[in-house]
C-alpha cells in the first residue's frame, strides 16, 4: 500500500508532460503486469536520442499518459560507511647511542592478525617516538575501502598539535603513502577542542603505519577506529564494442561519428598496418557544432611476429556522450585507423500504471521528460525485499515510427528565428563595413 501511494504521488506531476506523438519512434514493452520494471537501452534507442542529457527519452501507457522513468544506476545508493575499533601497536622509539641492541618481532597469525614482541638492551637516549602499526582487518578480497581513521586520546594529556603521515601495506614489507594530516587536542578554560580524524582516501591496505613527523613526543592514543565502506560491485555484464564511422580525412586528421549517444567507457585506436606505431591526439564535440574538447592522447601500435599480435591498450574515458570525434596522428599513414568505443548499455527504472501496451519513446527536439524522485520509491521496496533487490527486466519489441524525422526537425518558428539571426548578422557586418569605408574616405588627404 505504501509503494502504491508513493507511485501515485510520483505520477501526479506528469499530467502536463509532453505527449507520446511528439517523439520519432516508440518501442513496445513486453511486461507481465503493471509494477516496477527495468529497461535496458539498445543501440537503436541510443541512435534515436537527440539530447546529450537523454531528456528526449520517455515512456507512456496506452492512453498516451507519461510514466515515471529514469536512470537506474543513479538510484542505487552506496552502502553506508561503518566505524569499528581496530587493533594497534606502538613500536619502540628509535634511539641514539652506541651498543644499543633492539630485538623486534612482529608475528602474523593465520587470520592475518598481528602480535608484537620487542626488547631493547643497552644504554641509549630516546630520540623520537615509535610509529603506530594499525591492523585494519581489511583484505583485498573483501572489497572494502578505508575512508578515514579516528583516534581516541587520553583526557588528561597535555595540549598538542601533531602532523601525522600515513602509509599502507598488505604484507608489512612494502609500504606506500596514503596521505597525511593534523590531529590535535587543546583544553583551555574548560573547553575541549579536538581534531581526531585522518582521511585515508578510499585505500584498501590491510595495515597502516602512522608516523608523527613534527616532534618526538608520542601521541596519547588510547584507541583507534577506522571508517570503511563496501566498494561498489563491478558490473558483471560484458561491455559492448562499437566502431565509429569515418566521416572525413584531411592529411593526418580524421573525423569520426558515432551512431548514438552511448555512455562511453573506453576508446581504442586500431592501426590498419602491421608493425606500425603512431601517437594520436583525441578530441570530441557535439556533432557538427561547438569547439573541440581534448580527450587525451595514446600511442597506438600493432605488432605482429611469429604468429603473435600485440596491440595498444584502450584509453579509459567516462562521462562523455559526444557523437563526433577527431583523431590527429603524429605522422602520415596510408590507411585510416579504426576508432572503436566500449560501453555498457544503461538500465532505466520504469513504473508502469494504467492500461497496456506500454512504450518507450525516443527522439524529439521539443518534448522533454519530467524527472522525478524515483529513489523515494526504491527505498521502501529495498527495505522490504533487501538491498540487493533488482527490478524485473522488461523486453523491448520492434520499433514503430511515430512522428519520424518531423519530431527532430526544427519548427517553422525555429527556422524563422535562425534566418532572422543570419539576416541580423549579415546586416550588422555590412553596416560595420560601410562605416569603415566612410571613415577611410574622410581621412583620405585631399589632392
Amino acid at each position: 500500500m505504501r509503494v502504491r501511494t508513493l507511485l501515485l504521488a510520483l505520477l501526479l506531476p506528469l499530467s502536463a508532460a509532453a505527449s507520446s506523438d511528439q517523439y520519432a519512434r516508440h518501442w513496445p514493452l513486453q511486461v507481465n503486469e503493471p509494477g516496477v520494471h527495468a529497461v535496458e537501452l539498445t543501440p537503436a534507442i541510443y541512435a534515436q536520442i537527440e539530447r546529450a542529457d537523454l531528456g528526449d527519452l520517455d515512456a507512456f501507457n496506452a492512453a498516451g499518459e507519461p510514466l515515471a522513468f529514469g536512470p537506474l544506476a543513479t538510484l542505487i545508493a552506496q552502502p553506508e560507511p561503518q566505524w569499528r575499533s581496530v587493533q594497534w601497536f606502538q613500536l619502540p622509539a628509535t634511539t641514539t647511542g652506541q651498543g644499543d641492541d633492539l630485538s623486534l618481532q612482529i608475528d602474523r597469525g593465520t587470520d592475518g592478525r598481528l602480535s608484537l614482541r620487542a626488547q631493547v638492551t643497552g644504554e641509549s637516549n630516546p630520540a623520537a617516538t615509535g610509529d603506530l602499526i594499525v591492523d585494519t582487518g581489511v583484505n583485498l578480497e573483501d572489497s572494502q575501502r578505508l575512508l578515514a581513521l579516528a583516534f581516541d586520546f587520553s583526557s588528561d594529556a597535555a595540549d598538542f598539535s601533531a602532523q601525522v603521515q600515513v602509509e599502507s601495506s598488505d604484507d608489512l614489507h612494502r609500504w606506500h603513502g596514503v596521505g597525511s594530516g593534523t590531529v590535535m587536542q587543546l583544553q583551555q578554560n574548560g573547553q575541549l577542542l579536538q581534531r581526531r580524524q585522518l582521511d585515508l582516501g578510499g585505500s584498501n591496505g590491510r595495515y597502516l603505519r602512522l608516523r608523527r613527523v613534527d616532534a618526538s613526543a608520542a601521541l596519547p592514543v588510547t584507541g583507534i577506529s577506522v571508517q570503511t565502506r563496501a566498494a561498489a560491485a563491478p558490473d558483471p555484464r560484458p561491455s559492448v564494442r562499437l566502431a565509429a564511422e569515418l566521416v572525413s580525412r584531411e592529411q593526418r586528421t580524421f573525423i569520426y561519428r558515432l551512431p548514438g549517444r552511448i555512455p562511453i567507457e573506453e576508446v581504442d585506436l586500431r592501426l590498419a598496418q602491421d608493425n606500425a606505431v603512431a601517437v594520436a591526439q583525441l578530441a570530441s564535440r557535439e556533432g557538427g557544432r561547438g569547439a573541440w574538447r581534448p580527450r587525451g592522447s595514446l600511442t597506438a601500435f600493432r605488432l605482429r611476429a611469429a604468429d603473435v599480435e600485440l596491440q595498444n591498450e584502450p584509453l579509459r574515458l567516462g562521462g562523455s556522450r559526444d557523437r563526433e570525434w577527431r583523431v590527429e596522428l603524429g605522422h602520415d599513414v596510408a590507411e585510416a585507423p579504426v576508432l572503436e568505443f566500449a560501453y555498457r548499455p544503461e538500465r532505466w527504472l520504469l513504473l508502469t500504471q494504467g492500461a497496456a501496451p506500454y512504450v518507450i519513446a525516443a527522439g524529439s527536439s521539443r518534448a522533454r521528460r519530467t524527472d522525478l524522485p524515483l529513489a523515494a520509491l526504491l527505498a521502501p521496496i529495498r527495505a522490504k525485499y533487501g538491498a540487493d533487490w533488482q527490478p524485473e527486466l522488461a523486453a523491448l519489441g520492434e520499433p514503430i515510427v511515430v512522428a519520424g524525422d518531423a519530431a527532430i526537425a526544427p519548427t517553422p518558428q525555429e527556422r524563422y528565428s535562425n534566418h532572422a539571426l543570419w539576416i541580423l548578422l549579415i546586416g550588422s557586418a555590412a553596416a560595420i563595413a560601410l562605416m569603415v569605408f566612410r571613415l577611410l574616405r574622410e581621412q583620405r588627404p585631399s589632392a
